[in-house]
């Protein structure tokens, strides 16, 4: 899988834990907080996004690690979602802050997951 494709799967995984998260932050703010909620919102996706960030910088020109990685870009992409839709939107007890501090914590230990089968079968890709 070439590099362009690879980055393709990686924002795509981004923007559906970033539309996910800010769906359920307009479903369960009122109208009168909504901006800064919003707001609020953006700034602590930075952390959330920053996984997507190091996948991007693990991909390849050409390399069949590129298929591993894009794979994981989705899947940390439905991770980060379905934790914010579940606590946020299905909830009968939101917890705003609990959600933008599990996601990423499920999500770096996703990336660790995958930085250490990276190391394990790709020496090369390792060591950068």
């Amino acid at each position: 899988m070439n590099q362009t494709t690879t980055i393709t799967f990686i924002l795509f995984g981004a923007i559906i834990t970033f539309v996910r998260g800010g769906y359920g932050t307009f479903y369960r703010s009122s109208t009168v907080v909504l901006s800064n909620e919003l707001s609020m919102y953006a700034g602590m996706s930075l952390i959330t996004l920053f996984p997507f960030v190091l996948l991007v910088s693990w991909t390849e020109k050409f390399n069949d690690v590129n298929l591993f990685i894009a794979i994981t870009g989705i899947v940390i992409g439905v991770i980060g979602a379905y934790i914010y839709f579940s606590d946020m939107v299905l909830s009968k007890d939101p917890s705003w802050g609990l959600s933008l501090v599990i996601a990423p914590v499920l999500q770096f230990l996703c990336l660790a997951v995958v930085r250490v089968i990276l190391a394990l079968t790709h020496p090369s890709s390792g060591t950068r």
